[in-house]
């Protein structure tokens, strides 16, 4: 086991419950693709997973070490590649030594990596950034740029897990095909969030987030699409077998209703006519009323029980067609500019008596 998923609940800041009591595993060695539909949670869950956030409740276990690729980085914009790549101190510490000054404080912070600039530069080359140097500021690099010094700590820490958060977003053809292939020969439990299928078919195991859960698809993403149309045909059945289920119950309580109003009258009439005792014709009358609210409760009972069944199963229905928008906290990154406004003017038109606009 890499990563251990227990019970996990989050919320976000505005108290909305984006997954509950959430448990699953990520064995060792194993690729596996995140995939769930827009608001799901993919990103937000690599984030607890790294930890960058913090769950309500539940249990987080990563057994080895991890590297992570985001899929926003403002929060590196004042820091070097060599501090994006978790090496600042390493380097720093090295240069130190070399310079004359071997104290403890310099190798403990070293841990005898002796070859951390070596493998630093040359994992960033591997990646086509030969022209960017450790003390480059990270603020100064392209989109692509970004993207690649993280897909260059895979090779420069060579970790147990790997946590991928859209990792092909704005890098070449070139550098994407070169990923693809590396993917298959890394040793690393790895847990990928994407959009990019040929990535995807990379991954030989699948699983889908949704509002219900995780579940777990034994194969790459054409064997999980093609197990998704069985699924979601079989679901449209279900659905339809239960709203004519639904209409069958309603229509059927109808007429046990009209069946015993129409009784209720004969009833009350055949008392007025009828020369025996009254206890006698009470009896017979409260009888004939509890058997009638027994068949109507029952009828009520299970055009409740197959309607709440319906609305489950409406809720499993992929919502696809809605356009959701993720656009995160304003203030989780500090000295991001988000928006800058400055020198607006703006009045509505005015039509004089030609009707022609005028605007001032």
């Amino acid at each position: 086991m890499s990563i251990l998923i227990q019970k996990l609940t989050y919320k976000h800041t505005d108290q909305e419950t984006l997954f509950e009591e959430l448990s699953f595993v990520v064995e060792k060695s194993e690729k596996v693709a995140l995939l769930g539909n827009n608001g799901t949670g993919k990103s937000t869950l690599l984030r607890l997973v790294q930890g960058e956030l913090k769950p309500v409740s539940g249990r987080i276990l990563l057994k080895g070490s991890y590297w992570y690729v985001p899929q926003q980085f403002g929060q590196y914009e004042s820091c070097t590649v060599a501090q994006a790549l978790g090496v600042a101190v390493k380097t720093e510490a090295l240069h130190q030594i070399l310079e004359g000054a071997v104290t403890e404080e310099n190798l403990s912070a070293l841990e005898d990596d002796w070859e951390v600039e070596e493998r630093a530069v040359a994992s960033l080359a591997y990646w086509g950034l030969e022209a960017v140097g450790l003390q480059t500021p990270f603020r100064s690099l392209s989109g692509g740029e970004r993207t690649l010094v993280f897909l260059a700590g895979i090779n420069l820490h060579d970790s147990e897990i790997l946590l991928l958060d859209e990792p092909t977003n704005h890098i070449d053809c070139k550098n994407r095909e070169k990923l693809y292939n590396y993917i298959p020969y890394l040793r690393a439990a790895i847990l990928v969030v994407s959009h990019d299928r040929m990535l995807l078919e990379q991954l030989p195991l699948t699983m889908e987030l949704t509002k219900s859960g995780i579940k777990r698809y034994g194969g790459s993403y054409s064997f999980y699409k093609e197990q998704k149309e069985v699924e979601e045909k079989a679901l449209e059945e279900e659905i339809r077998s239960n709203e004519k289920m639904l209409k069958q119950a309603r229509r059927k309580a109808q007429k046990t209703a009209e069946k015993k109003q129409k009784q209720e009258a004969r009833g009350k009439k055949q008392v007025r006519k009828s020369d025996g005792p009254r206890i006698l014709n009470n009896a017979l009358q409260d009888k004939a009323d509890k058997s009638s609210a027994r068949m109507q409760g029952e009828h009520t009972e299970k055009i409740g029980r197959v309607g709440e069944e319906l609305s489950r199963l409406r809720l499993e229905v992929p919502d696809r067609n809605r356009m959701k928008i993720d656009l995160g906290s304003s203030g989780l990154y500090a000295g991001k500019i988000l928006l800058k406004v400055s020198g607006i003017n703006f009045s509505y038109p005015e039509k004089n008596r030609s009707g022609l606009l005028l605007y001032r």
